[in-house]
């Protein structure tokens, strides 16, 4: 039996909770053991372990995960990291005056950089698109 273990790192903005382990924010190293089945045409393999790497004080600890408990950690410090970005981030346009109300000028989208959430393209064009539809 032919054993092959992948590392990663992953890493959480705020404190989390898997496995029954109550951890804090940072940068946590991931192995997965898969064994390896050996067919007529390919080769395939088998998850058998998903461990998480905690660095204590004294000692670097292993601990088993289940690795659906650990992708819905990680979805769910995306979606807190991702509520608090509400905002463009200063770094990259400067910083911006967030006080002001937002422009009313240009009805379909805002002319310039704005320091409000922005809309990605595709949904602008549909919703221009649906008002060009209903002038016709």
């Amino acid at each position: 039996m032919t054993i092959r273990t992948t590392s990663s790192t992953v890493e959480f903005d705020a404190p989390f909770s898997v496995g029954g382990l109550n951890l804090p924010a940072g940068k946590y190293h991931v192995e997965t053991d898969e064994d390896v089945i050996e067919t007529a045409s390919r080769a395939v393999y088998r998850r058998v372990a998903t461990t998480l790497r905690v660095q204590t004080a004294t000692e670097i600890e292993h601990h088993p995960v289940d690795p659906t408990e650990l992708a819905a950690a990680l979805e769910r410090d995306r979606e807190i990291r991702m509520a608090s970005t509400d905002v463009i981030p200063t770094t990259l346009f400067g910083s911006v005056d967030t006080s002001a109300d937002p422009p009313t000028a240009a009805p379909h989208g805002v002319a310039g950089i704005s320091p409000w959430r922005s809309i990605p393209m595709w949904i602008r064009t549909v919703a221009r698109d649906r008002l060009d539809r209903k002038d016709r």
